[in-house]
């Protein structure tokens, strides 16, 4: 099929190419006739909107004087609007949802990448901001602090959603009470490790590697625009490759420890241990293979606390 406009006064119409040859369609003297979609169109006449299915030379849908419809999502969605509600006719799934409240337009509204939730732009609390459940239809609360006053980003489950504004960024595990804030500008993308341990966070010039068991950023780091950020297809890896940088950070803890003592020149020294561990623990080696430093009690170098040990314990 293929939409053209009229010309030498020939209305606008859809053609078959196949069969060579005008398809009939309801479309009025002034209508518009949008070509965005695969299977259908949608013709806005003066006094109804309507969603013409190819397939079936019909009828799939007639909205009288909507504020809005449009496709959204490669065309799975069909969003319309009238003055108080929003309508979605998700055309895979066969059903249609309302949610009331009334959205501004294509560019107020974003779906989830698994479709389990929408977003939807009003007047209101939360920046204007509503994020719903579409098989319950119900609104999901929002942590006060979270701020939805950027275009959201969902990970691939939707189990988390990120926004940025001007000010902040900021993360929010679905159904939490709290949100956290991350030490970046712009969220672009989130990205799991293969194991779902870790989250990739990356933006337009830095990206943060994210331990979501410990709930901390593990590293953040800045390599200009970004050409990839993701993981190791086996997950040992974390990797960020930018215009300035490329970086490979190791996800497994035994080998990010070997890389680590391999680096290492030294063990910390007794007053580094006092001031990032503390005096009521004695001090230990992390690094077998490296000597003890000139500060420490000959007496106590048979102690020994592996790295790894050290980085949960204290990090």
């Amino acid at each position: 099929m293929d939409v053209y406009d009229g010309r030498d006064g020939e209305s606008k119409g859809v053609w078959d190419l196949e069969k060579q040859e005008k398809v009939f369609l309801p479309l009025e003297k002034g209508g518009k006739l949008s070509s965005d979609l695969n299977h259908y169109v949608i013709i806005d006449n003066e006094s109804e909107s309507i969603l013409w299915d190819l397939e079936e030379d019909s009828v799939s849908l007639s909205v009288e004087n909507p504020d809005w419809l449009f496709s959204k999502e490669e065309d799975r969605y069909i969003v319309f609007s009238d003055k108080s509600k929003t309508f979605i006719r998700d055309l895979e799934a066969g059903k249609e949802i309302s949610l009331p409240v009334k959205i501004k337009g294509r560019s107020q509204i974003f779906f989830s990448k698994d479709h389990k939730y929408v977003v939807t732009l009003t007047d209101g609390v939360n920046g204007g901001y509503q994020i719903w459940d579409l098989a319950t239809e119900q609104e999901i609360s929002l942590p006060e602090e979270f701020d939805l006053g950027g275009r959201p980003v969902f990970a691939e489950d939707s189990d988390y959603i990120a926004t940025s504004n001007d000010s902040l960024s900021q993360l929010w595990q679905v159904g939490k009470n709290k949100s956290i804030s991350l030490p970046i500008k712009e969220v672009n993308e989130l990205t799991y490790s293969p194991d779902k341990r870790y989250m990739a966070i990356h933006g337009s010039e830095e990206s943060i590697l994210w331990d979501l068991e410990r709930n901390k950023e593990v590293e953040n780091f800045n390599h200009g625009r970004t050409y990839f950020v993701g993981f190791s297809p086996n997950g040992k890896y974390f990797i960020a490759h930018g215009e300035k940088s490329v970086n490979l950070w190791p996800l497994d803890e035994e080998k990010m420890v070997e890389d680590i003592c391999e680096r290492l020149t030294r063990n910390l020294t007794v007053q580094e241990w006092r001031q990032q561990v503390g005096e009521e623990e004695d001090y230990r080696k992390t690094c077998d293979e490296l000597p003890y430093p000139d500060d420490h009690e000959p007496s106590k170098k048979n102690v020994l606390t592996p790295l790894k040990d050290f980085f949960s314990r204290y990090l």
